[in-house]
């Protein structure tokens, strides 16, 4: 038992082809016969920003999906996870601060970014998350029947938002660093698809985008949503007379970058491409916008003329 290779070899009839543990660390023997630390590559659940360590935790998002985000997580409790293992803790990767550069083609996508500047070199690791879908042509005949109830109101030109709604959506993924006007969908009855309308863009973006409530938009801590491609708010949820309220959506809506609040983690300012979404059953009265403002598209999202009970 003076090391793992004697005990191996010692042992090689029995554990010639299986894991086997040696001091409470996981082994087993590869191709070329190296004994190789196994964790099952649970070390890759574990990243270090600076000096702190995080985890990606697996969650469910609001509807249904499964989303990944990252948890500050203790150093002792991964030591009591592992055995106080230095070999587990020597095996996850490390960065050097958090940066932030959404992009949805998989192809050109980078989660770990390297940087340099007069000889220093820094790896930051990329706050965004890769989109799961690869687009393909196909039927879509819901979702653009959604987008033509959405969009379908006419401007002061008399034009129809669709051409503009699909171009907005196509900016939104494949230009994802450029600014978009704030889209604010109003109406004052219930049940006409505003919400609807976010849960389809959450559906593509999942961990990409956020939809605020009331105690998320005005906290101080908001590593929920900082950072994110979309922030949607639905205003049946949020207090809109509150400074705090007003001026977090101006800062979303025009700052290019976003001071990152998280609980017990130093503030930071990360880049701010938030593509901002708010909802509200206040057709006339729910925000105050300047005449000469251009920055916000107001649509007034009709009723559902189609059968209710379509679950389609």
């Amino acid at each position: 038992l003076d090391s793992v290779q004697t005990f191996f070899q010692n042992n090689f009839n029995l554990l010639s082809d299986k894991e086997f543990i040696y001091k409470g660390d996981p082994y087993y023997c590869d191709e070329s016969g190296k004994l190789i630390v196994s964790w099952k590559g649970e070390q890759n659940n574990y990243i270090r920003i600076g000096v702190d360590f995080f985890k990606k935790v697996v969650e469910t998002s609001p509807n249904g999906q499964k989303e990944i985000n990252l948890k500050k997580w203790n150093i002792a409790t991964i030591k009591a996870d592992y055995n106080n293992s230095k070999e587990f803790l020597k095996r996850i990767e490390k960065c050097d601060s958090f940066t932030n550069i959404p992009e949805n083609e998989p192809d050109k996508f980078k989660q770990i970014v390297f940087s340099e500047k007069n000889g220093i070199k820094s790896v930051l690791y990329n706050r965004y998350f890769p989109v799961s879908y690869n687009p393909t042509p196909g039927s879509w005949e819901n979702i653009n029947t959604l987008l033509h109830h959405i969009f379908d109101y006419k401007n002061s030109s008399g034009q129809s938002l669709y051409e503009f709604a699909l171009d907005y959506l196509q900016l939104i993924y494949t230009k994802p660093l450029v600014k978009l006007p704030v889209i604010c969908l109003v109406s004052k009855e219930n049940g006409t698809g505003k919400t609807t309308f976010l849960n389809f863009l959450r559906a593509i973006f999942i961990e990409n985008m956020r939809i605020l409530d009331s105690d998320r938009i005005s906290s101080q801590f908001n590593g929920s949503w900082a950072g994110k491609l979309i922030v949607a708010i639905d205003e049946s949820l949020i207090a809109m007379d509150r400074d705090t309220v007003k001026n977090r959506i101006k800062m979303i809506a025009t700052n290019q970058t976003i001071p990152l609040e998280e609980k017990g983690l130093e503030s930071r300012e990360i880049p701010n491409f938030a593509k901002l979404i708010m909802c509200s059953n206040d057709e006339t009265n729910f925000m105050r916008i300047d005449q000469e403002e251009n920055r916000y598209c107001i649509i007034k999202v009709g009723s559902i003329n189609k059968d209710k009970n379509d679950p389609d």
